[in-house]
């Protein structure tokens, strides 16, 4: 298998923005997160996610640490990365508003 038999260049994928991630949280659909990378941008480090929504690939950017960290959010991309990475299923999640955070939570625990 070739570099780009599995590269991805999410810079044309369409980023869910700010409003679409409050109805996601106030709907709580569930989606698969595909692929986690982590890159930099102007304003830090970031999680970049490739997930499905409506059957459509789409990307969602989070935070990664910075001057107000959601710890448990980039614990879980973090480890999330790694299982995706080594091979894993894409789990099921939805966003949940904890506070002035967003976190990712798995979407079949009804506790959230």
């Amino acid at each position: 298998m070739g570099f780009f038999d599995e590269y991805k260049d999410l810079s044309g994928a369409s980023f869910l923005d700010k409003a679409e991630k409050a109805e996601l949280i106030a709907s709580g659909e569930s989606f698969p997160i595909l692929q986690v990378n982590i890159g930099s941008s102007q304003w830090g480090e970031k999680f970049y996610c490739t997930l499905t929504l409506d059957g459509e690939e789409r990307a969602a950017s989070f935070g990664k640490g910075g001057e107000h960290p959601v710890e448990s959010r980039d614990r879980f991309l973090t480890a999330l990365k790694g299982w995706l990475d080594g091979g894993g299923e894409p789990p099921l999640v939805k966003l949940v508003q904890k506070g002035q955070s967003v976190l990712i939570v798995n979407a079949e625990d009804e506790s959230e």
